[in-house]
């Protein structure tokens, strides 16, 4: 099942999970893209600006920043700016698993 797939999974703690539950990919991809802000400022933009536009998150917009310095990796899902589809997670699917076995590879050789 696609939502299965490990393209379509992503790593965060709990509370930055109960704030994504299931919401739509836009407001998902801004959360996205204040965790994986590079600096404490930018994430509280992003969050900010969110808020201010009527999205709610389970955490205080400061338990958000303080978690953003813990995900770089969402960087790149918060920078995704076409829908998230059955194409995008294949794809992502393809790279986490191409990633996972080039650290492999050499370790099992």
């Amino acid at each position: 099942e696609l939502i299965h797939q490990i393209g379509n999974l992503v790593l965060v703690p709990g509370g930055a999970n109960s704030s994504l539950g299931n919401r739509s990919w836009q407001q998902k991809r801004i959360l996205y893209a204040a965790l994986g802000a590079k600096t404490k400022q930018d994430a509280t933009v992003l969050l900010e600006q969110a808020t201010k536009s009527g999205i709610e998150f389970a955490l205080s917009t400061q338990e958000l920043v303080e978690l953003s310095a813990h995900m770089p990796h969402l960087a790149a899902l918060g920078a995704h700016q076409d829908e998230w589809s059955i194409d995008a997670i294949s794809v992502r699917s393809k790279c986490l698993l191409d990633l996972a076995w080039d650290r492999l590879w050499t370790w099992l050789n």
